[in-house]
């Protein structure tokens, strides 16, 4: 079995939501990620990808996981401490991988439609899959909502029919709330969704092909087990429809010509700057060049300053210990304490008005400059031509391969 839980469509989604999907076209195309892995002499820091991350929620990054620590710190202290040492061990990525991934399967989605080859002259088409596929996604992710994470089904299929005859089984589950991390690391989550695939993993396996709905709903309370042995969880298998992936909201006509424009631009950004910058930017940079180039990562910095490392830090663990051992506090009727609620209010609300105004700024722009009829016309698509995605088409032993799926169903 399958388990997909990453965008294969990463441009599609629904206007006024979803606003990293612009930020390819914003920043023109995938030439700062050639230009961070060669500053890196190589390496890119996979820090830059948490910070986009973050800035997702200013609000919560900024201010209200701080904020919990300061109002709450016995409680708070373990929970935060632990997160923050998993959040922050970044990891890095060889240049020509992130390199890879950006241009084939983020910027042109090639490997949804069929167009990537491997060395050996393979086209990798996911309808040769054969092992069910179960794809989990939410709408409370901002990063991989559902019409990212099932436009690929649209992107090979023209019906259920279709489907059949290649003798996939393809399964989704729609979770109405969990973010982007909870889907992967978040306990509720794997004591439901994750358990609940697994105990059925038998039921899933044995289903016929087609398109199908995971549903997960819980038990009525008179069922739902006191002890924790029995699940407290149904699921059950529906059958769906195109048009039921097609209701969540996919890219209209006049977006998939924007995006196309996109990736035609990061096309030419990239020549521009493999001919004229990288050559002076890899000439500048070495191991001495990368490791500061990674030290100073301002997400580095946000750890690595406040660290016993530098001398004027070194006096604040002792400082910590005499307030954590004298701290009293406050009552709840305290007006100074509902001062500080009130503040804290107000800081989350602000930060909560510059995401919404700067995401509608990027989608705006996005939507202004590659929606112009002259960008598209300068990158060579035309409002008459058919859509710019291309379908992909079935070799002769795939078709072969789906004839032959036919007969027992």
């Amino acid at each position: 079995m399958v388990l997909a839980g990453t965008p294969l469509s990463y441009w599609a989604g629904v206007r006024g939501k979803n606003a990293m999907r612009y930020l390819g076209g914003w920043y023109g195309g995938g030439w700062p990620d050639r230009l961070m892995s060669d500053m890196g002499n190589g390496i890119f820091d996979a820090a830059w990808l948490v910070a986009n991350f973050d800035n997702l929620n200013p609000a919560n990054t900024f201010w209200t996981k701080q904020y919990n620590v300061w109002v709450n710190p016995e409680q708070e202290k373990k929970r935060y401490l632990e997160f923050e040492k998993w959040w922050g061990d970044f990891v890095v990525l060889r240049g020509e991988e992130m390199q890879w991934m950006v241009d084939n399967l983020f910027i042109g989605n090639k490997f949804s439609t069929g167009q990537i080859v491997t060395s050996d002259g393979i086209r990798l088409d996911m309808r040769e899959i054969k092992t069910p596929i179960v794809c989990f996604c939410s709408h409370g992710d901002n990063i991989t909502p559902p019409q990212q994470a099932l436009d690929w089904i649209l992107d090979n299929y023209q019906s259920e029919d279709e489907i059949r005859q290649c003798g996939q089984r393809i399964f989704y589950n729609i979770d109405p709330k969990v973010g982007h991390l909870a889907i992967f690391v978040g306990t509720k989550v794997a004591e439901k969704n994750h358990a609940e695939f697994i105990n059925n993993m038998e039921l899933i396996d044995t289903m016929p092909p087609g398109l199908y709905e995971i549903v997960i709903t819980a038990k009525p309370d008179a069922q739902a087990s006191t002890q924790g042995e029995a699940v407290d969880f149904d699921l059950t298998i529906e059958d769906r429809s195109l048009d039921d992936i097609r209701a969540l909201g996919c890219n209209s006509l006049q977006d998939e010509r924007e995006f196309a424009a996109a990736a035609r631009v990061s096309d030419l950004n990239n020549a521009l700057y493999q001919t004229f910058l990288q050559p002076w930017i890899k000439m500048v940079s070495g191991p001495q060049v990368a490791a500061a180039v990674i030290e100073l990562n301002p997400l580095r910095l946000g750890y690595s300053l406040p660290s016993d490392r530098y001398p004027m830090m070194r006096g604040v663990a002792p400082a910590a210990n005499y307030v954590r051992a004298e701290r009293n506090p406050a009552s709840t009727d305290n007006p100074f304490l509902a001062m500080q609620q009130q503040f804290s209010k107000t800081m989350v609300d602000a930060l909560n008005l510059y995401r919404d105004l700067r995401d509608e700024l990027v989608e705006r722009s996005f939507h202004a400059v590659y929606g112009s009829p002259l960008v598209q016309a300068a990158c060579g698509i035309s409002a008459n031509d058919s859509p710019p995605r291309p379908r992909p088409g079935m070799l002769p032993f795939v078709l072969a391969a789906a004839e032959k799926e036919i007969g027992p169903w």
